[in-house]
């Protein structure tokens, strides 16, 4: 059920995307990952870090791109989120001397 619902804000943008332009893509974008994770705490009655991250980003990047009318700051979302996530994981190896993959 996590899964579907994850891929099914994808699948939006991308058939939006194709079919207008980013910034309506990104507007539905911003709502379906808000349903998304909204669902996801009503339905689990908890919230997972990752999806909690990916909704924030999507805001953060999405609000921006709309406001600014400049596609690039949504383009660099993925970069921004997995670049911060791995400094994370980087930092907490050497802080602990052990590798610890589930961090979230």
């Amino acid at each position: 059920m996590k899964i579907l619902l994850n891929i099914f804000s994808m699948l939006v943008f991308f058939i939006i995307y194709h079919i207008f332009n980013i910034f309506i893509a990104t507007m539905l974008l911003m709502i379906s990952s808000g349903i998304f994770f909204f669902t996801n705490y009503i339905f689990y009655k908890k919230i997972d870090y990752i999806n909690l991250i990916s909704f924030l980003s999507i805001f953060l990047f999405g609000f921006l791109t709309i406001f600014f009318h400049n596609s690039l700051f949504i383009k660099w979302k993925v970069t921004i989120v997995y670049f911060a996530l791995s400094l994370i994981l980087l930092i907490h190896q050497f802080k602990k001397k052990k590798h610890y993959y589930k961090l979230f």
